[in-house]
């Protein structure tokens, strides 16, 4: 970052977070998140196949994780936007804890939720 202090990004690799804060964090024990990265992971892929992060229709290039993306593997996706939904934190702060700029974290956190109906996929673990 320019001009500031650089932050460490928080990843699902990179922040080893204890159980107990992991729930804290998302409202779900590691096992089921663990459960919920694949549907959670197919659901984004078949959005991003036809829309951008922007929000914009998909009309050339496919979405593909480069060195650069700041969400890497499905469970870093999963854990951004868990963790956004549960504690409603300011979009800078989200940016700052996941190594983003300002405004990249608009971009995730509206691209990510819209992918996946936590709900109904909640359901189907329960039964």
């Amino acid at each position: 970052m320019k001009g500031g202090t650089t932050y460490d990004q928080c990843t699902m690799h990179r922040c080893a977070v204890p159980p107990t804060e992991f729930l804290d964090l998302t409202s779900l024990t590691l096992d089921v998140f663990q459960q919920l990265v694949p549907p959670f992971e197919a659901a984004f892929q078949a959005h991003m196949a036809a829309w951008r992060l922007d929000g914009k229709p998909r009309t050339a290039r496919w979405f593909a994780v480069d060195q650069n993306c700041p969400l890497p593997t499905p469970e870093d996706r999963l854990f951004f936007i868990l963790v956004y939904l549960k504690t409603s934190v300011l979009q800078v702060m989200q940016g700052r804890l996941f190594g983003m700029g300002q405004s990249k974290p608009n971009q995730w956190i509206h691209g990510l939720p819209c992918t996946f109906d936590f709900h109904a996929a909640w359901c189907s673990l329960e039964a």
